[in-house]
């Protein structure tokens, strides 16, 4: 995962962490995406913990980006046939 705030405008993002832990912040770090609980701000985003086992399903629009990972982090994204790269 990007370190930058990112989003998939018309893509559901479907993320397989396999290896390693991360910490993941979601919505409100952008002002064209979606924005996650409350107004668009950095204060209104989620930070999660993600480790081996997780899976993380983010609506097209959602914005998220790695605030930090311990080394190896490893995750698989499944995206759907055709679609567009992320556009933030």
């Amino acid at each position: 995962m990007y370190k930058q705030a990112h989003y998939h405008t018309t893509t559901h993002e479907l993320l397989c962490i396999v290896r390693g832990t991360a910490t993941i912040q979601l919505g409100g770090t952008d002002e064209r995406a979606r924005p996650g609980p409350g107004p668009s701000s950095e204060s209104s985003c989620t930070t999660i913990n993600v480790e081996p086992g997780d899976v993380l399903l983010l609506p097209a629009g959602y914005a998220h980006r790695a605030l930090q990972d311990a080394g190896g982090f490893t995750m698989v994204g499944s995206y759907p046939i055709g679609a567009e790269k992320w556009d933030s």
